[in-house]
């Protein structure tokens, strides 16, 4: 995952981080939390799929409605 970059907390601007979700050995999941201000995405089935989570952002002109 070195190649792969957190954008930054969408609320605080600080850093993210990816952490693993561990349910059990067979199950491994991730999410991306900011320790700055505790927004967290949802637990997804592996990095890439949490770091494309946090890493996906509303357009201006959808949180606008127009």
């Amino acid at each position: 995952m070195e190649n792969i970059k957190l954008k930054p907390c969408p609320f605080c601007g600080s850093e993210a981080v990816l952490d693993p979700h561990i349910i059990d050995d067979e199950c491994p999941s991730h999410y991306c939390w900011c320790p700055q201000c505790g927004a967290r995405s949802g637990i997804e089935n592996n990095e890439f799929a949490a770091v494309s989570v946090w890493n996906t952002r509303a357009q201006e002109s959808a949180i606008k409605g127009g």
